[in-house]
């Protein structure tokens, strides 16, 4: 091989690793690119997400505040509460019922 042809092999190597720099160079750019977008686009759900929590943490206050300011209506509400029907379902057999219906 010929000194003229390393020289040429040199050149086109250089150039290659010149376009490929070039190539990675852009790829890198993009990447920032997408990347600072993404970062933005991530703190606008935080602040989203944060306002959502501050605005369901008001209206829990706004309803406890309610609750003082009317406590008529707070004991009405807890006496509705407590009015449930104890036992099981209807349909559902219990327990004591099996072993009264065993005892002849």
């Amino acid at each position: 091989m010929s000194l003229v042809q390393i020289a040429n092999n040199s050149g086109q190597t250089v150039w290659q690793r010149l376009l490929q720099l070039d190539a990675e160079r852009e790829r890198n750019h993009k990447l920032v690119g997408e990347n600072q977008r993404l970062e933005k686009e991530l703190e606008q759900t935080k602040l989203e997400l944060k306002l959502e929590r501050q605005n369901k943490l008001a209206s829990n206050k706004q309803k406890s505040a309610d609750v003082e300011q009317d406590p008529q209506t707070a004991a009405t509400s807890s006496e509705e509460k407590t009015e449930k029907k104890k036992g099981a379902p209807v349909g559902h057999v219990s327990s004591d019922a099996i072993v009264v219906n065993l005892i002849p």
